[in-house]
């Protein structure tokens, strides 16, 4: 399974209840074609409006913006929503380079 595919299967309080590992999954992505198009094949509208929130929210405006404009470009309705990471300091204030996300656990897990 491909993180983008993951991250579109991924329910809501994913967020809440993994907030660091959904943020550094979110971080792993470097474009959002692939995204765009998971989300377009199965028209889920809704999860677009989440993940854009969420992107935006760690720091990923473009990708975010890439996502919301596909799915509206196709006629979707999508609603970016806030995402409800809980009680967690910012990934991207913890990484100071950039990294992939399995090199960015360990260093997090001593934060």
């Amino acid at each position: 399974m491909t993180l983008e595919h993951a991250l579109v299967r991924v329910s809501e309080s994913f967020y809440r209840t993994h907030s660091r590992d959904a943020q550094i999954a979110l971080l792993g992505l470097r474009d959002g074609s692939v995204l765009a198009r998971q989300l377009l094949a199965g028209s889920h509208s809704v999860i677009a409006g989440r993940l854009s929130g969420a992107l935006r929210a760690c720091g990923q405006d473009a990708i975010a913006d890439d996502v919301l404009s596909t799915m509206r470009s196709v006629g979707h309705t999508v609603a970016e929503t806030n995402a409800r990471f809980h009680r967690v300091r910012p990934v991207t204030v913890l990484l100071a380079a950039p990294t992939t996300p399995g090199a960015a656990m360990p260093a997090l897990r001593w934060w």
